[in-house]
């Protein structure tokens, strides 16, 4: 079974955002993959984006991301604070923008600039749409940690 763990300290206020690591800790990747689930479902159910069908579509693996280290935040250091979660949520999307490829770089080379200037940009320093956005993640995926789905 494929695990990872959490973080051994806290993403909040880190600068260097270049430097994200997928945490780890031993969080099954079947958690992983309900939780990424949850995360696509919130965020179509507030903004209407639709569901992720392409595992490894830049959308599918951005959610997978936030929400592992949401979980990894929740889980691994037993954080209840949306804002603190929001900002591990947003450091896994970050992560994403640095990292994973997206097909339409090809076309919209922008698109790749816009997500990395977001991905450069703190949790602190989002303005209050993009911070909501990682709210909406770290709110659904606390309630699946403490709803007791989680592990």
């Amino acid at each position: 079974m494929e695990v990872l763990t959490p973080p051994q300290h806290s993403y909040y206020g880190e600068k260097d955002m270049r430097n994200l690591s997928i945490p780890t800790n031993k969080i099954p990747s079947s958690v992983i993959t309900q939780a990424t689930q949850i995360s696509d479902i919130a965020l179509d159910k507030e903004y209407g984006y639709g569901l992720s069908t392409d595992t490894n579509s830049f959308g599918y693996q951005a959610n997978k991301l936030s929400a592992t280290f949401a979980l990894c935040s929740i889980v691994g250091n037993n954080e209840r604070d949306i804002e603190v979660i929001a900002n591990a949520v947003h450091d896994g999307w970050s992560f994403a923008a640095y990292n994973v490829y997206d097909p339409r770089y090809e076309t919209q080379p922008q698109k790749k600039e816009n997500r990395v200037a977001l991905a450069d940009t703190l949790y602190s320093d989002l303005d209050e749409g993009e911070k909501e956005k990682d709210r909406v993640i770290a709110r659904a995926i606390l309630a699946f940690v403490d709803n007791g789905e989680a592990l």
